[in-house]
């Protein structure tokens, strides 16, 4: 794997600051008011960071499996935070907020591993709360075995179990509780309201403390079965995507897949098999398939200013999906089409095919599955909006992005998601006034994440799908060639003439016969066949240089790694100090996903543009055909903005030979100040 395809997004989820554990509050099994101490902090249904007494860590869904429960040291992320919801007679299940998954214990017998699994309900998911000593909390399965941290082990990463309860400091929690409570989307049944397709909406929660009067929604008329839904939409998602240039990035799509698995969870109606994908497209735009498939534009990724707006869309297109807006647009059409009694033969069976031929719905960008109403539009305002506030992010999100793209929709300049998605009457006011009947944004309700900016960052700097044919799926050069057949190609050699290039953090000189990439902070600079498909079918710099901003989070003293004075002009002990460091945390975050790549040569001391940097030489896999290793020369210093970094790389047996054009282009650097 190349660098290119996973810089600035690798282990985001551990990039958040420490975040200091308390215990309070009153609770009981059955949600009877004690002394909270009785339960270490437990206080009923709600959202909870979930702490080991015995080691500290908390429990922690591993992000590069997303469902091996583990422990870690707290960082406050969504993948360690857990809802935990009343189930019966008692016990509770807890779902992770990342993806909506639910804890379970996968056997009865001491040792049994637990994992995080699709929610569905079923006992193996289902914990009672105990009194420990000393008044901390016993995580307790139906079985009766208790959460347990093999050995007591203190180290990050460590696997959670079950074994006999026994009440020692390793099977000993503490609760504490975080935004987002969702104790106030219960019903009477202790069930969260809008789980089932009868009930998409709540009510007002007085015992919540919470003025809670969402507006109620169900999806409309429809002669599909959810299950065509289903078969429906897995057909259009493999003719769509043979129409559209797809991103084909693994890490993006698992980036929108982990996000919108944490808003699906939240989605009310039927548990569609929802998926999101990334589309290499600038236009601001986003669509969905009945059951589940959703697309979003990697215009609206950079457009965007925060995560709460990204998940603002994705949310928007998820009510599209848990509305059935894409089949009732369809029975709607056939019903003017057909005569009922055919319609209801054709439909009343499980011929999906057949169903879908007498519509006539052709599956294109176009199709009636995706042409929706206005009514239907504010509909997904609505929801969507109650999605964004039960999963934890501002709601505000939604009236932003869409003040953002109606001030863009001026003039010539139409919008591409407005022609696809009519805009309503008073749609932000519409929406202010749910977010409103919510109880207005969360206290604590987040906007943002450091994995949204690295993404963000990271996808500004992928080339753009060749506009010489937008429905091929993979990118193509100038010349009309598959970028992705030209693994074996040699690219071209580097010009003697330079050419300049200039954004808001820098301007650096590459040779005039190479190529530019990207937008924002974040620029790739390489030859033409220098961009490769690596074994994975993701774009890979194989050949050229890149420049991108990291963030480094906190350190353990919970120290944002942020040197004075960011290593400019003067060499003091702390600023250089806090270069290694960021550094240090850069390398360590590309290693994670980078199984083979290893230091060769680090933290050398130079100078660039008057400031004080470090080189680091990497070695790791190349992308080129017939594998091999490739030769990585990482540049970072320390600016306002965080670590500004480059990396030339070329494969090992050829960067002696592209080593003077590097220097050059890395001497050409100029700094803004």
């Amino acid at each position: 794997m190349s660098l290119l395809t996973v810089i600035g997004t690798a282990s985001g989820s551990r990039m958040s600051r420490s975040v200091v554990l308390a215990a309070a509050g009153i609770v009981g099994a059955l949600c009877f008011p004690f002394q909270a101490r009785a339960q270490g902090g437990f206080n009923g249904p709600g959202r909870y960071e979930i702490t080991n007494l015995q080691s500290g860590k908390v429990l922690d869904m591993d992000r590069n499996d997303q469902t091996s429960v583990i422990q870690f040291s707290s960082r406050g992320t969504d993948n360690q935070i857990w809802d935990v919801e009343s189930a019966s007679g008692g016990f509770y299940s807890f779902r992770n907020t990342m993806n909506g998954n639910a804890l379970e214990a996968l056997g009865t017998g001491n040792s049994a591993p637990v994992r995080a699994t699709r929610f569905d309900g079923r006992s193996s998911q289902q914990w009672r709360i105990d009194s420990g000593p000393g008044g901390n909390a016993l995580i307790v399965s139906r079985q009766g075995k208790a959460l347990d941290i093999p050995g007591g082990t203190s180290a990050d990463g460590a696997r959670v179990q079950i074994y006999d309860s026994n009440g020692e400091s390793n099977q000993q929690f503490t609760f504490r509780h975080v935004s987002g409570d969702v104790s106030r989307n219960l019903n009477s049944n202790g069930n969260l309201r809008g789980n089932t397709a009868n009930n998409a909406g709540t009510s007002n929660n007085p015992a919540s403390g919470y003025a809670d009067n969402r507006t109620q929604l169900k999806p409309g008329w429809n002669t599909f079965s959810v299950q065509q839904d289903v078969e429906v939409g897995q057909k259009a998602a493999g003719e769509i995507e043979r129409q559209v240039p797809m991103l084909n990035d693994s890490r993006v799509d698992n980036y929108l897949n982990n996000l919108g698995q944490r808003l699906a969870a939240h989605a009310p109606g039927y548990k569609f098999p929802y998926s999101y994908r990334a589309v290499n497209d600038r236009a601001l735009n986003a669509f969905a398939l009945p059951g589940g498939h959703i697309y979003i534009n990697r215009g609206v990724i950079e457009a965007a200013d925060n995560e709460s707006q990204l998940a603002a869309v994705m949310a928007h297109e998820t009510s599209h999906v848990a509305l059935r807006h894409g089949t009732n647009q369809a029975s709607k059409s056939s019903a003017v089409q057909l005569p009922l009694s055919i319609l209801g033969g054709l439909l009343g069976g499980n011929s999906t095919g057949a169903a879908v031929a007498q519509l006539g719905a052709s599956f294109t960008v176009n199709s009636i599955l995706m042409k929706y109403s206005r009514t239907d539009e504010s509909q997904a305002d609505t929801m969507g909006t109650q999605i964004l506030y039960d999963s934890g992010f501002d709601p505000r999100g939604m009236s932003q992005f869409f003040e953002k793209i109606q001030a863009m929709d001026t003039g010539g300049n139409r919008v591409a998601f407005f022609n696809s998605h009519p805009n309503p009457d008073r749609r932000i006011e519409s929406v202010n006034e749910e977010i409103a009947r919510l109880g207005n944004s969360p206290r604590g309700s987040n906007t943002g994440s450091q994995e949204f900016n690295q993404i963000k960052r990271y996808v500004q700097s992928l080339p753009a799908a060749s506009r010489s044919n937008q429905n091929l799926t993979r990118l193509q050069g100038d010349s009309g060639r598959n970028e992705g057949d030209n693994r074996g190609s040699r690219p071209e050699w580097a010009s003697e003439r330079f050419v300049t290039f200039e954004n808001a953090l820098l301007r650096i000189d590459y040779p005039d016969n190479w190529q530019t990439y990207g937008q924002g902070d974040a620029v790739t600079i390489a030859p033409r066949n220098g961009m490769v498909n690596d074994n994975n079918g993701n774009q890979a710099l194989a050949y050229g240089a890149l420049v991108n901003l990291f963030e480094p989070h906190s350190d353990r003293y919970g120290q944002q790694l942020q040197g004075p004075g960011f290593g400019q002009g003067s060499r003091t002990q702390d600023s250089h100090s806090y270069l290694e460091q960021s550094t240090d945390q850069l390398v360590q975050e590309l290693r994670l996903s980078n199984r083979n790549m290893r230091v060769v040569r680090s933290h050398e001391d130079i100078n660039i543009g008057g400031v004080d940097a470090l080189s680091t030489y990497l070695s790791n896999d190349s992308p080129v055909q017939g594998g091999g290793r490739e030769t990585n020369l990482l540049i970072t210093l320390q600016r306002p903005e965080g670590l500004l970094f480059l990396i030339f790389t070329a494969p090992e047996r050829e960067f002696q030979s592209y080593d003077n054009t590097f220097h050059q282009m890395l001497y050409s650097v100029r700094l803004k100040r």
